[in-house]
């Protein structure tokens, strides 16, 4: 299966320094090795091609309107809780990538 890292070396690096953080909270003892919810804003890397994925779920209401955050992309480790009002959900390997609708 192609990932969404294929060809964008400065996501894969994004997303590996997720993977890193992760790796240092489970060290610490503080989330178990796969917990935790890490969310990073990863609109810079985002490309045309990623922007016209088809979504993998309807859009989510969250009851709170966030306009600064429309059209900005994140990568979510785990579930992603993040505060977006609008959301379409893409796939980064097996987690997914955000994007803020509204």
């Amino acid at each position: 299966m192609k990932s969404i890292l294929d060809n964008r070396p400065e996501l894969a690096k994004e997303v590996n320094k997720v993977a890193e953080v992760a790796g240092y909270l489970w060290q610490k003892g503080w989330a178990e090795r796969n917990g935790g919810n890490i969310t990073v804003n990863i609109t810079e890397y985002v490309d045309d091609e990623i922007r016209q994925m088809p979504a993998i779920s309807e859009v989510k209401q969250i009851g709170v309107t966030l306009p600064h955050l429309k059209g900005c992309y994140f990568y979510c480790k785990t579930d992603c809780p993040v505060s977006q009002q609008k959301v379409h959900g893409k796939r980064c390997g097996n987690q997914p990538v955000m994007e803020y609708d509204s």
